[in-house]
């Protein structure tokens, strides 16, 4: 609605460097939709779980504003997994979408967040059976957290998965 576009791009050494640290703003760029989608469950009684890898937040990001600006005000937890602490990059702006907020960071100092595998600080945080889920990372991350979550017992139906 304010013709605002975010870019999230994951730095791999050499690959991102063009983009990352040889621009400046006014620098053209061209984009392209990402293939791929991951809708919104329908409004329900359930909660949602919202479980986002690395850069897999911007998706995340898009989807629960698109829910709190349709009105839909179901409870929703978020768990933001990152490699190390500084991969959380965004939580501010993350944090004021209306949403309970986990982050978890796999290596290094995680203090103050929670420290460990994404798949297992969630599980390790409640039980999610009754909720709807959608997952958004690497191929390796949503696997892992599907297999997690089904192995406590969540439906397969309720999980929704993107990868990237």
């Amino acid at each position: 609605d304010d013709y605002v576009i975010e870019v999230h791009v994951q730095v791999f050494d050499g690959v991102t460097d063009d983009l990352v640290k040889r621009t400046a703003v006014g620098d053209p760029i061209r984009l392209r939709r990402a293939g791929g989608g991951l809708p919104l469950p329908p409004p329900s009684e359930h909660a949602l779980l919202i479980v986002a890898g690395g850069v897999g937040i911007a998706p995340m990001k898009a989807l629960l504003t698109k829910l709190r600006q349709d009105g839909d005000e179901r409870l929703v937890h978020l768990f933001w997994g990152v490699r190390q602490r500084d991969g959380l990059y965004d939580l501010e702006a993350v944090r004021s979408l209306g949403a309970t907020v986990v982050p978890a960071v796999a290596e290094g100092p995680a203090y103050p967040y929670r420290s460990g595998a994404l798949p297992s600080v969630v599980v390790d945080h409640g039980d999610w059976r009754p909720n709807d889920v959608l997952i958004a990372g690497s191929p390796q991350m949503v696997s892992g957290t599907i297999d997690v979550l089904t192995a406590h017992g969540v439906p397969r139906e309720h999980i929704s998965a993107g990868d990237l």
